[in-house]
Formats: C-alpha cells, structure tokens, sequence
C-alpha cells in the first residue's frame, strides 16, 4: 500500500471509531452516518474494499434512523460497488433495499438498472433461481418505463433462467412472445432468429417432436432474411435426425455447432441436453 493509501486508511479507522461513539438519537444518527460515509470515502480511496463496503452499510443504516432514506439508498449503492469485485454475494444483497426504495417512489428506470446489476451478481453466484427472479423484475420495470430494447434483453434472460431450471414450456413460450415483438422493431429485428432457436430449443426438450417440427414450420413461414438461415438448418437437422432415430447425428449437428464458436453458454447447455436426453431414450 503506498503512503498515501496508508494515510488515508488510518483517516479512515479513526472516523470509524468516532462514528461508532455516536448515539442512537436522530442527529447523532445522522452525524454517525455522515462520518461512516467519509471512512468509507476514504477506504475507497486505499483501496481497502471490504472495510469500506462495511463503513457504507453503517453510514446507510444510521441514515435509515435519522429517517434520510435518500442518503441510506447511496451508501447501500456505494456498500454494493465496494464489495462487487471481491464479494458479489454481499454486493447482491446491498442493492434489495436500493431497489424497494425506488420502486416505492416510482423511480422504476432505476430500480430497473439496480434490479438487472443484481441478476448479473446473481448470475455470477450461480444462483440460477435468485437471477430469475431479477431478470424477471427488471424486465418488469424496464416495461413499466417503456425501454422496449431493456425489456426484450431482461426477458430474454428471464426465458433462459426458467430454462435452466427445466421449465422449458415457459421458457419456449418467453422466447416465442419475443421473436413476434422484435419483429415489428426496427432496432433489435436483428435478435429475432436466435429467439426463434431458443425457442425450438426448449421445445426439443418438452414436447413430441411433432410438435416441434409442426410449431417451428409454422413461425420460418415467410421468413426471407438470411440472418434465420444458420440456426434454422441446425434446428431442422435435429427434426430430422430425431425423426430418423440417428442419435449420432444429434450430436454431431449440436457438437459442430458449439464448436465453431456459433452457440453461446446457454444455447451450449440446452444442446447438450437434448444430446443427453435423446442419448438416454435410445439407451
């Protein structure tokens, strides 16, 4: 740690301690959550995270008791960017009293933005279920401030996350809504494929492969634009395979295509179960 760092962490404990002598009455509340909101400033800036994200969550608590819940949502923000890097569980937590408090005061653009940093935390947590239900909000809020382009994005992890959790009908039924709504948009008509592909995706894994062949003739019809071209032959080559009983071409067609860098993290997986779960019914 450099000198100046060392100066301001030792500005920083000492302001920690005084704060903690403060009382629990309304000004000395407030002037307690001042002070914890210059330690943390200052750990910040030595670049101690976890001692500053711990001064912010004080600074925000003895705001809520001097009844500034502005001043309380700013430090959670601050405790949440403070703990991010290092402890994305904490930074997780720090953000739901953030985002009641702008859904309580009609700001949804900004519980929205805080909702979807959440999901991605979530996400990095692997808390498959925790993400969902924050993808799932955000999109609501987004949709709320008519941010149709946030919306579709949330949604479409929305779609993903229940897929995860192997409820593949509404997951199908998310991505089928999307494709219908990016097609009449002129600035995300480029996402309506892949949600096409995901959608027969879920489908591969919930419904008799009539149905899948059925429902995915019906939405190709009439579609012209090469972007659909890709991910249709690989859908329409499952179809075929499964249909034929050709258990090895299933997994070439999904291997191939995962292999060439084409399939994101998601769609990997999902192909990689109907592999596995057309590999299971022919054992």
């Amino acid at each position: 740690m450099t000198e100046t760092a060392l100066a301001y962490a030792d500005r920083a404990h000492a302001l920690f301690r005084e704060a903690n002598n403060g009382s629990f009455m309304a000004q000395n509340a407030m002037n307690s959550g001042v002070l914890f909101n210059k330690a943390g400033n200052l750990y910040m800036a030595a670049q101690q995270l976890k001692e500053a994200g711990n001064a912010y969550i004080a600074a925000a608590r003895n705001f809520v008791r001097a009844n500034d819940k502005d001043q309380s949502t700013l430090n959670y923000i601050n405790a949440s960017r403070a703990y991010e890097n290092e402890y994305p569980g904490e930074a997780a937590e720090c953000l739901t009293p953030v985002i009641d408090h702008y859904v309580v005061w009609g700001e949804f653009a900004k519980a929205a933005k805080y909702q979807e940093q959440q999901a991605v935390l979530n996400d990095r947590l692997k808390y498959t279920e925790a993400a969902l239900r924050s993808w799932e909000n955000a999109a609501r809020f987004f949709e709320i401030e008519r941010n149709d382009v946030a919306s579709f994005r949330c949604r479409a992890r929305t779609a993903e996350h229940y897929a995860l959790v192997r409820d593949y009908e509404k997951a199908g039924g998310l991505f089928q809504a999307l494709e219908k709504a990016v097609l009449s948009s002129e600035i995300v008509y480029h996402e309506a494929p892949g949600y096409s592909f995901n959608a027969a995706l879920c489908q591969f894994l919930s419904s008799p492969i009539e149905t899948v062949e059925s429902d995915f003739k019906t939405r190709i019809t009439g579609q012209m634009d090469p972007f659909f071209s890709v991910k249709n032959r690989l859908v329409i080559t499952i179809i075929n395979a499964v249909k034929a009983n050709d258990i090895g071409r299933i997994a070439s067609a999904a291997n191939g295509y995962t292999e060439v860098g084409k399939a994101t993290e998601w769609q990997a997986t999902m192909l990689g179960r109907i592999r596995d779960l057309f590999t299971d019914v022919e054992e």
